[in-house]
């Protein structure tokens, strides 16, 4: 089946009422006709064939034990597993069964419909695929392909090719007719799609059928009235939809994306809750509602639905509900309540999943758990799994050369992995290979461009390379369709357009997530910076002057009346940036951003200090975690000779701000010149870290580890300064980098 993208907790969805029913039929096709009453397994059949799946399950655990090379017993427990509603941990045993010639057809197609039931389109289509070359012409693994590619929005023309040739050979397929509507709404063929859609209506009503037997029917139907611009027409439908199958996933899952759409979070909510109350064992609602509540704040209620969901009786139920909760946990970087519920789901299993085992090591590396993860990784039977996790290991224990050992040969085998292209490219920046980190990052952002930061990062790595036009071109590369996109990668996109003169080509995706007042003086305060870089004060003052939509005395502004003080400033034009800082405060006495951009005015142009130090104290007596104030103090305290206090105030500012540097390059700043050189050291590293592409900080570090005895070969010495002269760090950075890679070469060779 080939190596999937890592969907450890997918939420299960509706695949159709067809294929609800082709799971049970399948999962009937091999009952005996005649009696066995000797043979436990016959009686196992049975217990299925009246619905006792879950009696089923402690018998059929039994004679994994006793007869492990059975198919037939892998199969029955895959399904069992399926119909009590645990499709992840199914998995397993119908890969197993799927070994067998004899039981591959049938295990190969419950196996895609699993698959399907957790929206894992790549598993399904890994296993329906190489069944398709097998049997071209075999209708159910046709119509479960075309709703896969359909459903996944990848690959609409393959889903139109599949139901077409269902239809040659049954015309009046009600799944096919749908589908077929479905790809021909998705590639845009709008009046094609209705012509299918009212055919399919045709259909059902002559076959005296109704839209009350086809869920996946009504569920298009008002798709398709939103897609024409009939918002309350699919509405109305769609609420009709809910009335009629209220147990469908799929109507479930199709209106709550509808309501979304249209800012209907509160019908969203309602919908969810209501399946949820309905249906509390189905796991896709539980986690959808867990996570609606935690977006909402509500953790605890949220946590308390996955705790009350692991005293399931059945050990497998627990389990997945254990792992769900070690997610939950994960995500919240509450590690050790991760880790703790992803071992009570250990022990509950009779035999892991390898994506489980890969999933559990994984949260064991994040929590700094090295060995342990090292160790679970020895008992990984899948190659790849065992070598990213070495790797990431290895990695998390500051060893970037092994790590890229292992990543390679992980990645050999699972090349499309994007998590591992990701650390891949973090390790070969850790050894200073940055050509190689830069392929490592353009192959995972094709490989998955919203699964991490690698469009952000090689964006600003190109950025700091002196070629912001192709960190634009990076940084937009599928921007307008990811939801996931964050507002950093908005803003500095923005900043990129600034540095490439072209301030006025706000796409719509940026306005779109600019509305919210702060986030607008955030971009105005971004574009301001790269046109600043590009053209001076002067057209970055008039960046923030000419912006029709920014208040200049608005606290949610702030950002952007700090940007023009400073170019103001630098203009000579100090006294223009106090008036505009005290009509702000006029208005707005008590906002403590505005008292800390006064403070900034102030000093900038060489204000009196009483009159500074009162703007900063006032504005971190409103906000204790203002970070230009934090920063303005601790400066004014390094000046006057109190360096314990300045230090405080910066390490203050830097965990205020966490993503911003100044606070780091100020505090190391101040430890050099009182010669406390290790701790500078440290405090350089967390700014590299926050700001992995600052040449001058890398320049910095550097010069202090030379000062060590053999300081100059040192691989760390050599790696910061190959990244000092890649990111601008100069002719010096050059000289230094030189000078040391020959002091290396002529060191005599280790025994």
């Amino acid at each position: 089946m080939g190596h999937q993208k890592d969907n450890r907790w997918t939420l299960p969805r509706w695949r159709g009422a067809r294929h609800t029913f082709l799971l049970f039929v399948l999962a009937h096709l091999w009952l005996p006709l005649g009696c066995e009453q000797s043979d436990p397994v016959a009686e196992i059949r049975r217990m299925q064939a009246v619905g006792s799946y879950q009696a089923s399950i402690a018998p059929l655990r039994e004679l994994i034990k006793s007869r492990p090379d059975d198919a037939e017993i892998f199969f029955l427990y895959g399904v069992a597993l399926s119909r009590v509603s645990l499709p992840t941990q199914a998995v397993w045993p119908l890969v197993k069964a799927m070994e067998s010639p004899d039981w591959y057809p049938e295990a190969a197609l419950f196996l895609a419909n699993v698959a399907t039931t957790t929206s894992d389109w790549g598993m399904a289509l890994g296993v329906l695929d190489p069944f398709l070359e097998q049997e071209p012409e075999n209708s159910t693994a046709l119509i479960l392909r075309a709703y896969v590619r359909a459903q996944s929005r990848q690959n609409y023309e393959g889903a139109l090719s599949d139901a077409e040739i269902v239809l040659e050979q049954e015309p009046d397929n009600s799944e096919a007719l749908v589908i077929r509507g479905v790809a021909l709404l998705g590639l845009g063929r709008v009046e094609e799609a209705g012509e299918a859609i009212e055919a399919a209506g045709d259909h059902f009503e002559t076959a005296g059928l109704g839209l009350a037997d086809s869920p996946h029917f009504c569920s298009v139907r008002a798709t398709f009235a939103k897609e024409k611009g009939e918002v309350e027409s699919a509405e109305e439908i769609f609420e009709k939809c809910l009335e009629a199958y209220p147990a469908s996933f799929l109507v479930t899952d199709e209106a709550v994306k509808f309501f979304d759409s249209i800012g209907r979070w509160d019908r969203s909510f309602e919908i969810i809750r209501a399946a949820f109350d309905a249906a509390p064992a189905v796991r896709s609602y539980r986690s959808s509602l867990v996570y609606r509540l935690s977006a909402q704040g509500e953790y605890d209620e949220a946590e308390k639905i996955l705790l009350e969901a692991t005293v399931a009786p059945q050990p497998e139920e627990a389990a997945s509900a254990f792992a769900d909760l070690a997610g939950y946990y994960f995500q919240h970087e509450e590690f050790d309540k991760s880790i703790d519920a992803f071992e009570q789901a250990l022990a509950l299993l009779f035999d892991p999943r390898p994506d489980f085992l890969f999933a559990y090591a994984d949260a064991l590396v994040v929590a700094g758990r090295y060995e342990k993860a090292l160790a679970v990784a020895e008992d990984m039977t899948v190659l790849p799994h065992r070598e990213l996790i070495r790797g990431r290991a290895l990695l998390g224990q500051g060893n970037p050369t092994a790590a890229l050992e292992h990543f390679g040969k992980g990645l050999e085998l699972w090349p499309e992995n994007t998590i591992g292209r990701y650390l891949t490219a973090i390790a070969a920046e850790q050894v200073g290979d940055f050509d190689r980190a830069i392929e490592e990052f353009r192959y995972a952002i094709r490989a998955g461009s919203s699964e991490t930061d690698a469009r952000l990062r090689l964006a600003k790595l190109y950025a700091a390379s002196g070629n912001p036009d192709a960190g634009l071109d990076v940084i937009r590369h599928e921007a307008h369709s990811d939801p996931q996109r964050s507002l950093t990668e908005t803003i500095f996109e923005i900043e990129l357009l600034g540095r490439v003169g072209r301030p006025d080509k706000l796409s719509p995706h940026i306005m779109e997530a600019l509305k919210a007042p702060r986030a607008w003086a955030r971009a105005v305060a971004a574009m301001a910076a790269g046109v600043r870089e590009a053209k001076g004060p002067q057209a970055a003052a008039d960046v923030i002057l000419r912006s029709e939509k920014t208040d200049l005395t608005y606290p949610l502004h702030a950002a952007a009346l700090s940007s023009l003080v400073m170019d103001l400033v630098a203009l000579g034009r100090g006294k223009e940036a106090l008036a505009r800082t005290d009509a702000a405060l006029g208005l707005h006495p008590n906002a403590p951003a505005l008292h800390a951009v006064k403070g900034q005015a102030l000093s900038l142009s060489g204000g009196d200090e009483k009159a500074v130090r009162a703007a900063w104290m006032r504005a971190t007596e409103l906000d204790p975690e203002n970070a230009l104030a934090l920063r303005g103090l601790a400066a004014l305290e390094a000046a006057g000779g109190e360096p314990a206090a300045a230090l405080a105030l910066y390490r203050r500012a830097a965990n205020a701000e966490v993503v911003d540097g100044e606070a780091l390059r100020g505090a190391a700043a101040l430890l050099i010149a009182q010669g406390r050189r290790a701790e500078a050291k440290q405090e350089l590293e967390r700014l590299l870290e926050r700001e992995p592409y600052d040449g001058a900080a890398a320049l910095q570090l550097a010069q202090l580890l030379l000062e060590e005895d053999r300081g100059a070969t040192q691989p760390r010495t050599i790696v910061l300064l190959k990244k000092a002269e890649r990111f601008r760090g100069g002719a010096e950075a050059s000289r230094l980098l030189k000078q040391s890679l020959e002091l290396r070469d002529a060191e005599p060779p280790s025994s």
